[in-house]
């Protein structure tokens, strides 16, 4: 079978239409398919086959597809949505969000003149069928609906917008059909993620069964491709044995006042509660207010009373300090100037209480309420300075004490508290005074396909002995550029931080000796270039902060794109649970790379569907000169190691650090510096006024990429002085 040649596929992954689901009214549609990718291993050629999902445009109607966009409803009436003109015509930005979503579609379509033909959608009209005038071969002046009438195909809906080819043919949408099998790159809203998510997700012994499937399906041994290149790929029903060994879950530590002063998640799943626990190191509430940006009829004054009593309670039995247990509390229309409502209630506080709130609350609607929450964050973190937290409507009322230990979690970092610690007993790789550890994790996240909008790069930095505590810095760079250019400078300003924290607040004067970097988003294409670039730019951050001797650096990248799926053969290996393998899971032999140091850790438990592994490359060079660096990476050998890390110790560094996320109470996935460095990642919008948001880049557009970036360099708000020490992205 040759899959490529029969199915849809995009890269190693080929898709079917038998297993498909529809994703919540959006005219798209889920298919599931198949993985293959060939890894080295020792002594070995390895297929490696997962299942995968795309998604796909539903073939059919063009017009109802378009209705569906908008509405969810495939009937509804075309003149009352994609008019052109009148009191109901379609907004431009309306029309512009559809024209991105259309682009690049195949459709076939029924010439009046000519027949059928293949068309590709390059944008859509700002007239309708019955405005838009074109001379026809051979004949006169005509309307793009005059010509189907006189051909007797006169259309239902000639006020309508219509689809236009590159090379300016016009089409009414009712006479274009969507060609099957065609993946779509636009991106999901909150409805149709999940749904993506639930037709993706499938227990462990699901999977396998699926993929055992697809073995049969892809029938390497029928190839000709295989047999043609007198290759013989053994296949088996069983999937490949491998050793594994499991790491012990970390030893925590609490705050005085707590029942134990140390505890151990639960092995099965890396899960703990705050149940008797205090936070390590609370900060107190302070001064706070709470603007509720929902309807009194939908949330009352006595519903407010009760949550703010809940929050208060909740949070000193975890330890923090509130002492203003009736903090005001004031409505707010979320349609409105959202930084002006704010600014008013922190001036009405000051006013009647003659205080100014190091915290503000918001209490928000459910549902999908992007945009409120971005115009809150943009005021707290941007333009005020003050941390803010926001809650639901329908989560916080009458919400359960785990809710509240969760929302804890969230204020005591943002307001500078540390949940928990490794205990140093158990992490001292990390807490080691004679060996003082900074971390930093790293990551970049680029723009929608076919977008010229600029990637954001994010680098974060622990700036405590225990690894506990982190800041941030980002960036602004071209769009789709994976290095990061200015991480000389982020850097060097993060290490200035730690020293700064550790002498300020810990009364240690140090140098950190050794510098942990944690990459994500490095696709292995890109690992040389990454080196090539990135590591010298940390060593020059080191020499520009003045560190004498320099800290040895250890640069690890991390990923979590891969199809490397583990399942445990007994049950006394698994969750009884969720089935899948249990925290702490360590692979680094039978699939590993034959040559360079990688391996793979599953460090957290496994909620839904079957767990993902994360992937280590550590990079190794020792101490080679920066202009000899290119040269003597040919190979791209992938371990940094310049101060004798073993391969168990960098295993259970990582381990140690998927414990430290601060606004969970279980083991996470990724070391927590690349989780945050994600995280901040993601909150790039925050950073532009939502009175103005930047300049938007239509595929098609005329700005050039540097324009674009100079364009958003312009309009991007850097985070407030008061927040950017803090954990203001949790």
């Amino acid at each position: 079978m040759e899959p490529s040649l029969n199915h849809p596929f995009r890269v190693r992954s080929f898709y079917s239409d038998r297993i498909k689901a529809p994703l919540a009214s959006t005219g798209l549609e889920a298919w599931q398919g198949y993985f293959q990718s060939v890894r080295p291993a020792l002594h070995r050629i390895l297929v490696n086959i997962d299942i995968s999902t795309g998604v796909f445009f539903k073939p059919g109607s063009l017009l109802e597809l378009c209705l569906e966009f908008f509405t969810g409803n495939r009937r509804e009436n075309p003149d009352r949505i994609l008019r052109v003109s009148g009191p109901q015509a379609i907004p431009p930005v309306q029309r512009h969000r559809l024209q991105n979503f259309l682009f690049g579609v195949k459709v076939e379509s029924e010439s009046a003149a000519s027949g059928k033909k293949l068309l590709t959608i390059h944008k859509l009209t700002d007239r309708d069928a019955a405005t838009t005038m074109f001379t026809p071969s051979g004949g006169r002046q005509t309307s793009v609906a005059q010509y189907y009438a006189q051909a007797n195909q006169r259309l239902r809906y000639p006020n309508i917008i219509c689809m236009q080819t590159a090379k300016g043919a016009v089409i009414p949408l009712e006479r274009c059909y969507v060609v099957p099998g065609q993946l779509s790159r636009s991106e999901l809203n909150p409805d149709a993620t999940r749904a993506m998510v639930e037709f993706a997700t499938k227990k462990p012994d699901q999977r396998l069964s699926a993929i055992q499937i697809g073995i049969q399906v892809l029938a390497y041994g029928q190839s000709r491709y295989v047999r043609d290149f007198g290759l013989d790929i053994k296949t088996s029903s069983l999937p490949m044995e491998i050793s594994a060994r499991v790491l012990k879950a970390l030893e925590l530590k609490c705050g005085p006042g707590s029942k134990q002063a140390t505890f151990q998640p639960k092995e099965s799943d890396g899960s703990w509660n705050m149940v008797d626990k205090k936070f390590f190191r609370p900060m107190p509430f302070g001064t706070w207010i709470v603007v509720l940006f929902v309807p009194q009829n939908r949330f009352s004054p006595d519903d407010a009373k009760k949550t703010i009593t809940d929050l208060g309670q909740n949070c000193e039995a975890v330890g923090m300090p509130v002492s203003e247990k009736q903090p005001l509390f004031v409505y707010k229309n979320p349609q409105s100037n959202i930084d002006q409502s704010i600014s008013d209630a922190v001036m009405q506080n000051r006013s009647e209480r003659k205080t100014t709130p190091t915290l503000i609350v918001c209490i928000i609607p459910d549902g999908s309420a992007t945009d409120l929450y971005t115009a809150i964050k943009h005021c707290g973190d941007i333009r005020r300075g003050v941390a803010t937290q926001c809650l639901r409507v329908g989560k916080c009322r009458n919400a359960r004490q785990q809710y509240w230990f969760n929302v804890a979690l969230k204020i005591n970092a943002k307001l500078g508290g540390v949940n928990v610690i490794p205990n140093p007993k158990s992490a001292s790789i990390i807490s080691d005074p004679m060996q003082p550890t900074i971390v930093m994790g790293a990551d970049v996240m680029h723009p929608a396909p076919g977008s010229q909008s600029p990637s954001y790069a994010a680098v974060v930095a622990s700036i405590d002995s225990y690894g506990a505590r982190y800041i941030a810095k980002t960036t602004l760079q071209l769009g789709r550029q994976e290095m990061i250019g200015d991480l000389r400078s982020m850097a060097k300003d993060l290490l200035l931080s730690y020293m700064s924290y550790r002498s300020s607040m810990e009364k240690v004067s140090t140098l950190p000796k050794r510098l942990i970097f944690f990459r994500d988003g490095v696709s292995e294409g890109e690992f040389k270039r990454v080196l090539d670039l990135e590591l010298p730019l940390l060593h020059d951050a080191c020499i520009d902060a003045k560190l004498n001797p320099p800290p040895k650096i250890t640069f690890i990248i991390v990923g979590k794109r891969h199809h490397m799926r583990f399942f445990p053969k007994n049950d006394k290996d698994k969750d009884a649970k969720s089935g899948n393998l249990l925290p702490g899971t360590v692979i680094d032999q039978g699939i590993t790379n034959p040559v360079e140091f990688d391996f793979y850790l599953q460090s957290h438990g496994g909620l839904l569907g079957t767990s993902k592994s994360s992937h280590y490359n550590v990079v190794y060079d020792v101490s080679r000169a920066h202009s000899a660096f290119s040269l003597l990476m040919l190979t791209i050998v992938r371990v940094l190691q310049e101060f004798g890390f073993s391969a168990d110790a960098i295993q259970l560094l990582a381990h140690t650090l998927c414990f430290t996320y601060a606004r969970s109470t279980r083991s996470v996935s990724i070391p927590t510096p690349v989780y945050y460095a994600h995280i901040v990642c993601s909150r790039a919008k925050t950073h532009y006024d939502p009175q103005g948001a930047p300049s938007s880049v239509v595929s098609g557009g005329t700005q050039t990429r540097e324009e674009t970036l100079n364009t958003h360099r312009g309009q991007y708000h850097p985070v407030h002085d008061a927040q950017s020490k803090r954990m203001y992205f949790m």
